[in-house]
């Protein structure tokens, strides 16, 4: 799946907008802290935004969702991202 920034779509009725996109401080999946390009994630069930990364896992519409990757653009970036299976 992928997400144009400064574009919006519904992930299991949560509406997810993806803007911002910089090099930052974001935390990985495992927990470790790193430095790379992120976005901002606007959830509508979360308060304030959410800083991802490649490799991030994020929560909408009641399911993990993944980051995949982060691809700058002229003049908008994508956020490629999968449903976590947690089997």
């Amino acid at each position: 799946m992928n997400l144009q920034q400064n574009t919006q779509r519904p992930l299991n009725g949560d509406d997810v907008s993806c803007i911002n996109f910089a090099v930052r401080k974001y935390t990985s999946a495992d927990g470790v802290e790193r430095e790379g390009l992120t976005a901002q994630l606007s959830i509508a069930s979360v308060e304030g935004v959410v800083v991802v990364g490649e490799g991030s896992v994020f929560n909408a519409g009641g399911k993990r969702w993944r980051v995949l990757s982060l691809t700058e653009g002229d003049p908008w970036g994508s956020m490629g991202f999968e449903p976590v299976d947690d089997e």
